[in-house]
């Protein structure tokens, strides 16, 4: 299964469109790094979510020692 939810490149119902395998979409990772360690990755579709998970995660960190942030990553179609 792709990321997108799809079982494959080719239209499942007649009602999808196929995906060029050059298109390119936006994959956003937040990452949680306690004393240095990273402890925590979990991916979301769009910049609005992951900033929110960004947001709540900073409220119960120590900010001297912990640190988190979100990630661009571009994926291309299969």
């Amino acid at each position: 299964m792709y990321l997108d939810g799809t079982n494959g490149p080719y239209p499942s119902n007649g009602g999808e469109q196929m995906f060029s395998k050059n298109q390119i979409k936006l994959l956003w990772v937040v990452v949680k790094v306690e004393s240095g360690i990273p402890v925590m990755i979990e991916a979301y579709g769009d910049k609005k979510s992951a900033e929110m998970r960004e947001r709540d995660l900073r409220k119960y960190m120590h900010p001297e020692n912990d640190e988190t942030g979100v990630f661009e990553i571009p994926t291309r179609g299969s």
